[in-house]
């Protein structure tokens, strides 16, 4: 059932550009969902002038596909994103932009689906990512343990030149996958 625990975001009412609810660069994320159907979810970012920052959605329910659209603000849509960010995640990077309000909206790609399993995260961040926990880990030498467990880690890559290493003890005659 596409709507089971469809139980709204403690966002709501933020469905549309007059209701875009704060997210503050750098701060905390917020939590989403759809709810109900084809529901549209509305954040605003406040920039300074010649700054680069990043808004994007992240951590999504097994049946969340966000598409993510920067509009004006009389509502019009400037430019949307669908799945550059993690897993079917959005990311959209704004760089040397004015002084002023920026509005996103953020709808499930298939406006079919509703629910606990829908949920998704959003927050904006200066500049065009940020490392991940695991930094740093650039090398052979500075290379993070990683499990033969099939647990697993979340690494991301953060500027042109990052790169992230693991390592991991084999044994002898052990086949691993």
């Amino acid at each position: 059932e596409l709507e089971k625990g469809c139980k709204q975001d403690r966002y709501e009412v933020d469905d549309t550009i007059a209701s875009a609810q704060p997210v503050g660069l750098d701060s905390t994320k917020s939590s989403h969902n759809s709810c109900p159907k084809a529901d549209l979810d509305w954040v605003k970012v406040d920039a300074t002038k010649g700054s680069t920052f990043t808004v994007e959605t992240f951590n999504l329910g097994k049946a969340a596909d966000t598409k993510l659209c920067l509009h004006d603000s009389n509502g019009q849509k400037l430019r949307c994103d669908r799945d550059s960010g993690a897993g079917f995640g959005s990311r959209l990077v704004l760089g040397n932009v004015e002084a002023g309000t920026y509005y996103f909206s953020v709808q499930d790609e298939n406006d079919q689906v509703a629910g606990d399993e829908t949920a998704y995260e959003i927050h904006a961040i200066s500049g065009l990512c940020r490392k991940d926990a695991l930094e740093p880990d650039d090398t052979t030498a500075t290379a993070k343990p990683i499990g033969t467990d099939n647990s697993a880690q979340a690494h991301n890559i953060c500027g042109a030149n990052d790169a992230d290493w693991v390592a991991f003890n084999a044994t002898a005659n052990t086949q691993y996958v």
